[in-house]
């Protein structure tokens, strides 16, 4: 009986080998300095550009033979000045760090 329950338990051990390890992904990077900046520029962007987009539909102080300068399309009114705004925002927080990044540390 005992050499039975040694085959067995080899048995055992091989179909446990044919198993796959479970997938164990990578953890993310930590968030670059520049990337923070960059995020942080996009995000307070497009808060402007939304405040302008606002600002440009509540005064309708431009008007044309047509319309508002709009053109009454709001989406387009506020998908153009918040995505200007979030770019620049950007740009801005990018260059900001990239400027710093090249200055010597401080000894």
């Amino acid at each position: 009986m005992p050499a039975e329950t040694i085959n067995e338990d080899k048995d055992r051990r091989s179909e446990s080998l044919d198993v796959p390890e479970p997938h164990n992904p990578e953890p993310d990077p930590p968030d670059t300095p520049t990337w923070r900046a960059v995020k942080k520029g996009a995000k307070w962007g497009s808060i402007v550009g939304f405040a302008i987009a606002q600002l440009i539909m509540s005064s309708r102080s431009i008007q044309t033979p047509f319309g508002p300068i709009y053109g009454e399309n709001l989406f387009a009114l506020f998908a153009f000045w918040i995505g200007l705004g979030c770019a620049l925002g950007a740009g801005i927080g990018w260059a900001y760090t990239d400027s710093h990044d090249s200055e010597p540390p401080p000894t």
